[in-house]
């Protein structure tokens, strides 16, 4: 019980990660909490200095927070495949959170092979970390009794643009992907003055900006030839 309770106060304190299965007993002083994550250096050693501190204040000892970095979502479901027959011998896979990742990694490839384990919080946080499961069609924690995984952020991908500049440019806001690929988005203007349409009369950064697209630096390239001829004969 009182490894549940520790694992608990560090989701709440993140508002609020994944929960895994309990790695090891703790102890009253010095306690170990092991966590995978992808996050950066810069965000684990202030959410980890942080919750030191506070759980120094609250129940005056110290927690000693190990992350574990295997890389991506592809990564960590690798490395819980690779400890399935530890977990069948000891009942453990030797971590306590996976903090950071979508819903498809947690719903999918985590709980559904049986690597996670529930946790119930409470209905007061419960209530106000969220105040509805789904939003916009995207559920914020899991659905099982009790949950096992809770969502600490609500990332999207969209369209971002200047309606200033598309009034200037004349053009309508984009709504698809695919409306991007208009030359007219490249610059300000995307063709030279005078020019027809056509690939000769378009201005070099849209140009350019396609070629890098396919990680072809050829633009970068052009006229050196000839530049370094002239600088050896000079």
């Amino acid at each position: 019980m009182r490894r549940y309770a520790f694992v608990i106060l560090f989701a709440l304190f993140l508002i609020v990660p994944f929960l895994l299965r309990p790695s090891r007993p703790r102890h009253a002083a010095g306690q170990r909490l092991v966590i995978v994550t992808p996050h950066v250096e810069g965000i684990k050693r202030e959410f980890a200095d942080a919750f030191n501190e506070w759980h120094r204040q609250r129940f005056g000892t110290t927690v000693d927070v190990e992350y574990r970095s295997y890389g991506g979502g592809s990564e960590i479901v690798r490395y819980f495949r690779s400890e399935e027959e530890h977990y069948k011998r000891f009942g453990t896979y030797r971590i306590d959170l996976v903090w950071g990742g979508g819903d498809y990694l947690f719903d999918e490839q985590l709980k559904k092979p049986g690597y996670l384990d529930g946790v119930e919080l409470t209905p007061d946080v419960m209530d106000k970390c969220y105040p509805q499961r789904v939003f916009n069609g995207i559920p914020l924690y899991d659905e099982s009794k009790p949950p096992k995984w809770f969502g600490a952020a609500l990332s999207s991908f969209g369209i971002v643009y200047n309606r200033d500049v598309l009034n200037y440019l004349d053009v309508p806001e984009p709504t698809r992907w695919d409306e991007l690929a208009d030359a007219r988005f490249g610059s300000r203007p995307a063709y030279r003055p005078g020019a027809n349409a056509g690939i000769d009369g378009i201005r070099a950064i849209p140009w350019a900006f396609g070629w890098t697209q396919i990680r072809l630096m050829l633009t970068g390239w052009l006229g050196v030839g000839t530049a370094l001829s002239e600088s050896i004969a000079k």
